[in-house]
């Protein structure tokens, strides 16, 4: 699978039109909890420490996607309700659009321990990797849904949990909470 040709200052501009709603041209906090992925990594967006994300640090994370000539990663994804594996849970990763056409959404479903295998869809990759199992680089809304379990909303829309996947990222553990 290619590397997904992003234009990282175009995505940078886009993300910040999306949620800076202040409009001071950084990402505050507040204004990440509608961009969980990027808040989930924001020790690694925020390059500065300063608690906000610029769009030069949005842009630098996002060339770093392409640099790495990755096109495809193994993660290991998990989930877990009240500390305990959930199986039969199906987990999306839907790219935020702020990334383009090119980032393709992943899914899976939980296995009895809890494990997700996650896959691209096969329409979206070249015929002799159809099937196999990863995820592009990038930011990612999470929609986690059970047909017998209610999950909180917060799970089950995509609105209130994120993930980044990045160069380095190994592992994705989804800690999901009900009463």
């Amino acid at each position: 699978m290619h590397v997904p040709r992003i234009d990282a200052e175009g995505a940078a501009q886009q993300a910040l039109d999306q949620y800076d709603t202040d409009k001071d041209g950084l990402l505050s906090p507040t204004e990440l909890e509608h961009c969980q992925g990027i808040l989930s990594a924001l020790k690694t967006f925020d390059r500065d420490g300063d608690g906000m994300v610029s769009p030069e640090e949005i842009s630098h994370r996002v060339e770093m996607y392409r640099e790495r000539g990755v096109g495809l990663k193994m993660v290991s994804c998990k989930v877990l309700l009240n500390g305990r594996p959930l199986p039969g849970a199906t987990v999306e990763l839907i790219p935020e659009s702020f990334l383009g056409e090119e980032v393709h959404e992943a899914r899976g479903t939980s296995r009895s321990g809890g494990t997700v295998p996650l896959y691209v869809p096969a329409e979206a990759l070249p015929s002799d990797l159809a099937g196999t199992q990863g995820v592009q680089l990038g930011v990612y809304k999470v929609k986690i849904t059970h047909d017998s379990v209610k999950l909180p909303e917060d799970y089950t829309s995509g609105e209130g949990l994120g993930v980044e996947i990045g160069p380095s990222s190994h592992a994705a553990v989804f800690w999901l909470k009900k009463k």
